[in-house]
């Protein structure tokens, strides 16, 4: 199965719990599947060189070079992955060959890859692959911008990679392959949430899944969260016992204005079109999911300065993407969001 989601979604806390079922692996953010070039095993050999080279970028507003990063980490070398090509038929092949080699060491039936931007093929792979379910973890936009600013990201580029991420996203709402996991759900009645996931892959719910301890819980979903530099922006880490903490936290984390801001982050007609998003705003997509919020804050007047010195923000971050895609694919990316102020 494949899990998705804008990051600070809790994606990488499911990914944990989920391995910990004695019938699933869950393996690292692996950046295969939220490539274009996976859509098509002839364009997927085609592009293998350069996507090694890390010449290519994903599609979307987060734009990822990596691909298959943890792979000799997880004893798959290149050699192995142009094997796996040679033989398949089609993605699915790919798919589960992959699924194989995680799962065969651990004797478990399910594998679930779990990196936030396989959101952005969502709706192409429930349509050509849907025998492959999908997993889309969704969280209060509101608390995923407080997250990803506390990390060091702008106003502007949190707004628009939830908006933009959610939206792809939704684009497979319908299909017998998709289900929705929301985090709020999975911290407040965690049993729940699971059991919810788990019947969409006819599996049993496990108590285990909920005990952290090293000598029942230890999940198969490994990263070296502690050790890496953006774990220190963590104030939990995937390991940690399941808590409700950081639910509502943009309430003090995050200004009127900013949040005023924030709701009026909508994305451009050609996007919006290409996503078949419902809805255009970043405040309407919060209603859309149900988070509530103040109905006049979407109509709040905003100081001049702040608007002044968000607009310039969001082009310094349109800049900061171009320079990203010339320096992999010689060619100016989309811009897929803007201000409706």
């Amino acid at each position: 199965m494949l899990a998705g989601g804008c990051g600070s979604s809790g994606t990488t806390l499911l990914a944990n719990l989920l391995g910990r079922h004695s019938a699933i692996v869950a393996a690292p953010e692996l950046d295969v599947f939220n490539h274009d070039e996976v859509l098509s095993i002839d364009a997927l050999r085609a592009g293998c060189d350069d996507l090694f080279a890390r010449r290519r970028l994903s599609h979307g507003f987060k734009l990822v070079a990596g691909f298959f990063g943890p792979g000799k980490a997880l004893g798959v070398e290149r050699a192995t992955v142009e094997r796996w090509l040679a033989e398949a038929r089609s993605i699915g092949d790919v798919y589960a060959s992959i699924a194989a080699h995680m799962c065969r060491p651990r004797g478990a039936a399910y594998f679930v890859e779990k990196t936030p931007t396989n959101v952005y093929t969502f709706r192409a792979f429930a349509r050509l692959h849907p025998d492959i379910p999908l997993i889309h973890q969704i969280r209060d936009g509101r608390d995923v911008v407080a997250s990803l600013v506390r990390r060091g990201k702008s106003l502007f580029y949190a707004g628009s990679r939830w908006l933009y991420d959610t939206s792809a996203g939704l684009a497979a709402r319908g299909s017998s392959t998709y289900v929705e996991a929301r985090y709020e759900a999975l911290v407040t009645d965690p049993v729940a949430a699971l059991r919810r996931v788990l019947a969409h892959l006819e599996l049993e719910y496990e108590p285990t899944m909920l005990d952290a301890s090293p000598s029942r819980g230890a999940s198969t979903y490994e990263e070296a969260w502690r050790e890496k530099t953006s774990a220190k922006s963590w104030s939990s880490t995937p390991s940690d016992p399941v808590s409700t903490s950081s639910i509502g936290r943009y309430r003090t984390s995050l200004s009127s204005d900013q949040l005023a801001m924030l709701y009026r982050i909508r994305l451009t007609g050609p996007a919006a079109e290409e996503l078949r998003a419902p809805v255009q705003t970043f405040g309407e997509l919060l209603d859309l999911l149900g988070y509530e919020r103040e109905a006049s804050d979407g109509d709040r007047p905003i100081r001049s300065m702040t608007r002044l010195r968000e607009h310039g923000l969001a082009w310094l971050e349109h800049a900061r993407r171009a320079r990203r895609s010339l320096k992999y694919t010689r060619r100016f990316p989309e811009i897929v969001t803007t201000f409706s102020v």
